[in-house]
């Protein structure tokens, strides 16, 4: 599969626009993947790795080096994109590595945002953010499995953002001295965001299933 087909067909897949930054970023995607590729790199190994790359930035977090947490946290996000992209390109998904990308996924962003706890995050916060984080991909898988196609639309609070703001925090944790607020703050503005794409999913799929149903 070339480059551009790679695009295409992910762009169909997301229901994305097709716009110049997201180009940029599928072809980085796409050539860091062939680059794996040479070496014989598995999507479900490329998953795990991910993981673990995208773990050790709760350890930088707890020893207060923010530089290397935010810059392993954007490494792992390259990563997450890079399994499905050789699973697409060699034609080998499978049921079980979609379940290790999301359970992987979804182990890595919790290590994330519990480590904030650490800088002086609200507690609550947190775990209203983590909640609300599993609910949208609940609702997401759910409605795949009623049978709505492809992973849903885009929305303003994808893994992408979360990451983004998980690099953005420990960049300003070298700047400013009120940490906790900083990061409760962050907490707050994704937890509103990401409320917000619970809605929209909830609309866009009750709309499908309604529009499959007549």
């Amino acid at each position: 599969m070339n480059r551009n087909k790679y695009i295409s067909t992910w762009l169909d897949t997301h229901g994305a626009p097709n716009i110049i930054s997201i180009r940029i970023f599928l072809t980085l995607i796409y050539l860091l993947a062939k680059l794996l590729m040479i070496f014989r790199f598995t999507p479900n190994a490329v998953t795990i790795l991910g993981g673990i790359v995208g773990l050790s930035a709760v350890w930088f977090v707890y020893n207060e080096i923010w530089i290397a947490a935010a810059l392993v946290c954007m490494f792992s996000s390259f990563f997450d994109g890079v399994d499905g992209a050789i699973a697409e390109i060699t034609n080998k998904k499978s049921k079980f590595g979609a379940v290790l990308d999301s359970t992987i996924d979804r182990l890595v962003e919790i290590g994330w945002f519990l480590s904030l706890i650490w800088v002086g995050a609200q507690p609550l916060s947190v775990i209203a953010l983590i909640f609300a984080i599993m609910a949208m991909e609940y609702s997401r898988a759910k409605a795949n499995a009623l049978g709505v196609t492809g992973p849903g639309a885009i929305t303003p609070a994808e893994r992408p953002t979360r990451a983004i703001m998980f690099f953005m925090l420990n960049i300003s944790f070298t700047i400013v001295e009120t940490r906790d607020q900083v990061a409760t703050i962050g907490i707050l503005v994704l937890f509103g965001l990401t409320v917000g794409s619970i809605i929209h999913l909830f609309f866009r799929f009750a709309n499908k299933l309604r529009n499959n149903a007549s």
